[in-house]
């Protein structure tokens, strides 16, 4: 920048705008209002509608001290001084009206100081009032510093970053019934529009210094174009799903230890009196699952699961959360599924219609935070809450459940119902099942990557030697893994290069409950058996006197489900940790009393002695973490942590490109036809004028 433009914008910085930008004006306030107003949304706490006012009037004073001769520091002053006031008037009205105004004082002061000194101690503190204080406070400095940014400093990124944030987090923390999520997209376009308005006004001052030959409604076009790109942005991101990476960036900030942890467990304590707990749910189960390293796991309750009478012994339940369908380069990930809305009003699922199994209804009540991904006996049939499946068409018999979410989260204690069909076909009726598999289960489960080891095939097929059905190869490779593999939740990851299964297989014969489901599933399907990788919670431990299962972190399990026609999915356990599950012939099933692990022991020879629950399924790549808490939203949001940092990098990526392949070229024109060299378009033309309106016509 030369001498005379750094003048220029130096005179800018230090004095007052001569004409005030109305447009700039609306777009501040709209977007500053509408992060405000989205806490008493919220409805976290009574009185927080002083928010929004707060954040009005504080913009009104910032931009009159703006337009004032008041300098940085008295305006500071002035501002605060307002601030004081304003916040400390209106917290007082609040309080109890027999109390007179310097006890209603003195009682805010209070407050606020056993607040700071409760926080201080690291204990929680349950007075709602002090998170609308801080909110009420922190608007007011928002508005007063936002307009003093942009139109005493004519800047943009110091106004609108924060009340941005607030937003963000607001919408993250928050599961309540409201659906805030079309906030975000609306705050974006005020801004990328306030970005543009504000840059383009300083370009305009630069070409009236400079005299810069611009066309007339140069202007008009840049702005257009400009509005037109952020708006297709948002629009596109808006539609995007959400992404993986910010079930990753949750379960790390709950998953945390240090600073980030205790910057959590902070904020949890301080604000412990809102209406919803102040807390982050990260999902336990991810899309994909990568065949890495174990890790010992928490033993931190996850639900407590009611069924409506006790389970028949030969029958085993697991908590099924979603459902892998494609295995390639040692990982695990769901190809894509169709979405369908659930309304329990509307009644049942329309599931095919298979023999052997049973309907029975269970009462599942969560013991974390906030439940996102409900956790269901497969095949669930109804739930009694609004909710969002992936669904796959299984013909013209109904559908197969997947994955089933809920549209607004299960808080801690809250109990949520599901009716499943259980399978329980006995060992004889599979045999019977054969191989007549439908078209939607033979295009998708029999799936094998394109350099499948040969020696996993091969070692299948020996074990399987002899087989008749499908469904003694399935038995045969299950209890081969039982006989032959060592199992141990914190075994190694696999060497680099080599093809987890087939090391698994053949070199290292250690491995916990990813490694023993991959691989039964893999090699059934290269037996032409259909056969897919279910990941979820075990059965967990069973009180018998309340004929209830609790289920922890420690039972996160991962286990293989085989197709049989006429039959359906139907689970087998190749874990040795667990309990061996037996398939009785007709005529031998017993009911009553629910199931008892010490009726059926473990594998002898298991290294975990067959207790029940002790099969965690953890993925270095993150894909099974510890539950703390979930996002903070009704519906699943399509916009994410990830998302908004892809917005912002664009954004920003544009900015920049406007900022230095745009105006910096028309910038370097100097008055009376003087020109001088401009960084990479001094190719396109010779003259001042040619380059501007190249450079237009390139960006526009």
């Amino acid at each position: 920048m030369t001498a005379r433009a750094a003048a220029s914008h130096q005179v800018t910085e230090s004095k007052p705008s001569a004409r005030l930008d109305r447009v700039a004006l609306f777009l501040w306030v709209g977007a500053l209002y509408l992060s405000a107003v989205s806490f008493p949304a919220a409805d976290w706490a009574d009185h927080l509608a002083l928010v929004p006012t707060a954040a009005l009037l504080s913009a009104a004073l910032g931009l009159l001290l703006a337009q004032s001769q008041f300098r940085g520091r008295t305006a500071f002053l002035m501002a605060t001084a307002y601030g004081l006031f304003f916040v400390g008037w209106s917290l007082a009205r609040t309080l109890e009206a027999s109390l007179s105004w310097a006890e209603r004082l003195a009682d805010l002061l209070g407050r606020t100081g056993v607040f700071l000194l409760t926080v201080a101690r690291g204990e929680p503190s349950h007075d709602p009032l002090m998170f609308v204080l801080w909110m009420t406070a922190l608007f007011w400095i928002l508005g007063c510093y936002g307009s003093w940014v942009i139109f005493r400093r004519k800047g943009f990124w110091g106004a609108m970053l924060i009340p941005g944030l607030a937003l963000a987090m607001n919408m993250h923390f928050y599961r309540g019934l409201l659906n805030l999520s079309h906030l975000v997209p609306i705050y974006l376009l005020l801004s990328l529009a306030l970005a543009m308005r504000t840059e383009m006004g300083q370009r305009r001052g630069i070409w009236s210094e400079w005299r810069a030959l611009v066309p007339s409604d140069a202007s008009y076009q840049i702005a257009r174009a400009g509005l037109i790109a952020g708006a297709l942005l948002v629009s596109v991101a808006w539609l995007l799903p959400g992404f993986t990476a910010y079930e990753k960036v949750s379960a790390a900030w709950n998953d945390s230890r240090g600073l980030l942890g205790d910057v959590r467990d902070l904020v949890s304590d301080a604000f412990g009196g809102l209406r919803y707990p102040v807390t982050v749910v990260s999902e336990t189960f991810g899309d994909n699952l990568e065949l890495g390293a174990g890790r010992l796991p928490s033993d931190k309750p996850m639900f407590v699961a009611l069924p409506e009478a006790p389970l028949p012994r030969d029958v085993r339940v697991y908590w099924r959360a979603r459902v892998l369908d494609t295995y390639k380069a040692g990982s695990w990930e769901t190809s894509d599924v169709p979405t369908q809305s659930f309304n329990p009003d509307a009644g049942n699922l329309g599931l095919p219609v298979y023999g052997g199994r049973m309907d029975w209804q269970f009462s599942i009540t969560a013991q974390v935070s906030a439940m996102y991904l409900l956790y269901v006996p497969p095949q669930p049939r109804w739930i009694n809450r609004e909710a969002n499946l992936r669904v796959l068409p299984a013909g013209a018999d109904g559908v197969d459940v997947q994955e089933v979410t809920a549209r607004r989260f299960v808080l801690e204690g809250e109990t949520y119902r599901v009716l499943s069909s259980l399978s329980a076909p006995s060992a004889g009726s599979l045999r019977a099942a054969g191989e007549s598999y439908p078209a939607w289960v033979k295009d998708r489960y029999l799936q094998l990557p394109e350099d499948f080891p040969s020696t996993v095939r091969e070692l299948a097929e020996t074990i399987a030697a002899g087989a008749e059905t499908p469904y003694d190869q399935a038995a045969l490779v299950t209890s081969w893994l039982r006989s032959n593999i060592t199992y141990k939740r914190d075994s190694a990851a696999p060497p680099e290069g080599v093809d987890p299964v087939e090391w698994f297989l053949t070199e290292s014969r250690i491995g916990f409950c990813d490694y023993y489901a991959s691989a039964e599933v893999l090699m059934l399907r290269a037996l032409g058996v259909p056969a897919r990788l279910a990941v979820g919670f075990a059965e967990g431990r069973y009180d018998a006197e309340r004929n209830a299962y609790y289920i922890s972190a420690v039972d996160s399990h991962a286990w293989p489900e085989v197709f049989f026609p006429s039959y359906g999915w139907v689970e087998f356990e190749p874990t040795r940790s667990q309990p061996p599950l037996v398939r009785l012939d007709e005529g031998q099933a017993e009911s009553g009393g629910g199931p008892d692990a010490g009726d059926q022991p473990g594998d002898p020879t298991a290294a975990g002695g067959g207790i029940p629950g002790e099969d965690p399924m953890f993925s270095p790549s993150g894909d099974v973490e510890d539950v703390a808490v979930a996002e903070a939203q009704t519906a699943r949001r399509r916009w994410e942590w990830g998302l908004l940092v892809m917005i912002v990098g664009i954004a920003a990526v544009a900015f920049g490109v406007i900022r230095y392949r745009i105006f910096r070229p028309l910038e370097e024109v100097g008055d009376e036809g003087e020109t001088r060299t401009v960084r990479g378009w001094s190719w396109w033309a010779s003259t001042p004028a040619r380059r501007a309106y190249y450079s237009l016509v390139q960006w526009s």
